[in-house]
This record gives C-alpha cells, sequence and structure tokens, in this order.
C-alpha cells in the first residue's frame, strides 16, 4: 500500500510566515484550547484563554493568520476552514520542479502553497474578479512575482479551448456543482466535462488533483467520473491517494452526504 502522502509531506518554512503570537505555550494551539489535556487547573485554563484572546487579536491586528506555514488574508479564513491537512499539503507535497495550472484558483492559496513547495511557475484561472484581487494580494504578501499569474475567465469555457499538455500538476476544484439531488444529471455532466479537460493539459508522468464538495455527488461517483473522462481522454490515471475530509468534518451513517469532501490525486500515464 502506498504511504499516505501527508505522512511524507515536508513543513512549509517561508520568511514571511510568521507564528500567530510567538511564546504561546503549547496547549494554547489550536490542538488544545482552554480545556487542553495540558489544562489541569483553573489557572491554567485562565492563562489558556488570555492566550488565545491575544493570538485573536495579533490575527486580526495583522490582517492574515498563518496556515500550515503561509499567511493567508482574513476574507479566506472561513472557506480555508473547510480544507482538510491532506488537502491543504498537497500542493505543497507535489509542486517541486513542476509548472502548475490552478482551476477555479479562487484566492490562490493552493498556488502559494505550491510555490513554497518548489513549483516553478504556477497560472490560476476564476471567473471572479475579486477572488482573484484576492490572489494577487497572497502573491504579492509572499513575494511570488512573476512565477504567479492569474486570468480571469470562465473555468469551463477556459478548459474547452484546445491547450498542450504542458502543466506537471493541474489542481481542479470547482465549486458545488451538484448542489442538490435533482441537479446531480447535469453536475455530472460538468464534472465530466471539467476533469476529462483538465487531466489532458497534465504532461505525461504529471499529476492531477480534482476535488469535489458536492454532498449530492460522492465519491463513487467522481471514481465513475474519472474512469469515463480518462478513457475519452486519451490517458491511463494511476491513483496515488484519495484525500478525505478530516475529523473535524465528521460523517454520519445517518445522513450520508455528510461526507462530502474528497479528493483523487492521480499521475497521468500515456
Amino acid at each position: 500500500m502506498l504511504p499516505r502522502l501527508v505522512d511524507r509531506m515536508p513543513r512549509c518554512s517561508s520568511s514571511h510566515a510568521t507564528p500567530v503570537s510567538p511564546g504561546l505555550p503549547l496547549r494554547a494551539t489550536h490542538r488544545g484550547g482552554p480545556y487542553a489535556a495540558g489544562a489541569r487547573s483553573d489557572e491554567d485554563r485562565r492563562e489558556n484563554l488570555r492566550a488565545l484572546n491575544r493570538a485573536a487579536y495579533e490575527v486580526f491586528r495583522r490582517g492574515h493568520v498563518p496556515i500550515i506555514g503561509v499567511n493567508l488574508a482574513l476574507p479566506i479564513i472561513e472557506a480555508a476552514g473547510a480544507e482538510t491537512y491532506d488537502q491543504i499539503m498537497m500542493p505543497l507535497s507535489l509542486a517541486a520542479g513542476r509548472k502548475v495550472l490552478n482551476m477555479f484558483s479562487y484566492s490562490g492559496a493552493a498556488s502559494v502553497y505550491a510555490l513554497n513547495g518548489g513549483a516553478t511557475a504556477v497560472h490560476n484561472v476564476d471567473g471572479s474578479e475579486e477572488a482573484l484581487e484576492l490572489a494577487a494580494r497572497h502573491a504579492s504578501m509572499h513575494d511570488a512575482g512573476e512565477k504567479f499569474t492569474t486570468e480571469r475567465a470562465d473555468a469551463f469555457q477556459w478548459l474547452a479551448v484546445e491547450r498542450p499538455a504542458e502543466y506537471g500538476l493541474v489542481l481542479l476544484d470547482p465549486p458545488a456543482l451538484v448542489k442538490a439531488g435533482r441537479d446531480k444529471e447535469e453536475g455530472m455532466k460538468a464534472y465530466h466535462f471539467a476533469n476529462r479537460a483538465a487531466m489532458k493539459l497534465v504532461e505525461t508522468g504529471g499529476i492531477f488533483v480534482t476535488s469535489s464538495c458536492s454532498h449530492f455527488f460522492t465519491e463513487d461517483d467522481l471514481a465513475f467520473t474519472l474512469r469515463r473522462a480518462s478513457v475519452q481522454a486519451g490517458v491511463t490515471l494511476r491513483v496515488l491517494d484519495i484525500v478525505r475530509q478530516a475529523p473535524d468534518h465528521p460523517g454520519s451513517v445517518y445522513f450520508p452526504e455528510s461526507a462530502y469532501l474528497k479528493s483523487f490525486v492521480c499521475q497521468v500515464l500515456r
């Protein structure tokens, strides 16, 4: 069995990514809190609360927060909360020496992780001007320079244009395309088109990371879509890993749609 990607991921280091509040006790970090295991007395808990308050103040004073070694602007923190540790670390662990395409790039956070992981260049495509402005802000915060480019375009229209397979890593993470059960047929067509077009842009031996956050589009649905799309695209996909949501997004046996975050990490072969 292949080791999980997260087990072999390098830790990100950036001169621009500073701790939220240097010197905080370990039990006051995100893995702790006022009632962490290290808080053995009321005074410990009060000190943890004070430390967390100081950390929160620093975040809002700076206007950004470090998440796994990369500073991200506050407007995207709510969205970033939906990402799992594995999903955040994927661009960092896979990008070394590769030219990267980030489709539906939103804030460009994944692209910053990719550059920190050694990507030679990252191109971001998104239809939102506001999102691309935030991406540009992140690029500036991390001195990305000419390696970080953005393009405003409808992602589906962009993918409809024939282009060379020139990317060593393609990230495809669209918004939810199946928002209700009645939308599933049309949504599956959209996922099929996007995945088929995107995997064709990956150079032979490169990596294709495709994700879905649709409650009504299951992991099996995504696997089925990848099988069909790869045959039509004339490529073979070797699955390296399947990344699912973290424990802080627990699923329920009574609500299968609660297991909605999934990513396939595939090598593209021809």
